[in-house]
């Protein structure tokens, strides 16, 4: 595998998810957050894992994805545009 390859390989695995992550948390801020009165939602999407979490009585142990499905709301059906991963990445976003 060539150089290049393995740096395209690592920014489209790695980094850009990574810098889309950061630029989402840098807008999240709100500077009136004791008016704001709506609901508090949080949107998790994990990329690859598939039904392999023991939310789904699977063999990957998330105590903590499970506490937090226990205090909220858990949906057990999950569907995508596209049965590969980028164009279903893509519109996610």
């Amino acid at each position: 595998m060539a150089k290049r390859d393995v740096l395209r390989f690592f920014a489209i695995r790695y980094i850009l998810p990574g810098l889309l992550f950061v630029s989402i948390l840098s807008c999240a801020g709100d500077s009136n957050e004791s008016s704001h009165k709506g609901w508090n939602v949080l949107f998790i999407a994990v990329d690859d894992l598939n039904d392999w979490t023991s939310l789904y009585n699977g063999p990957i142990l998330t105590p903590n994805l499970e506490r937090l499905a226990g205090r909220g709301m858990f949906f057990n059906h999950a569907y995508c545009p596209s049965p590969a991963c980028n164009p279903s990445r893509v519109a996610i976003l």
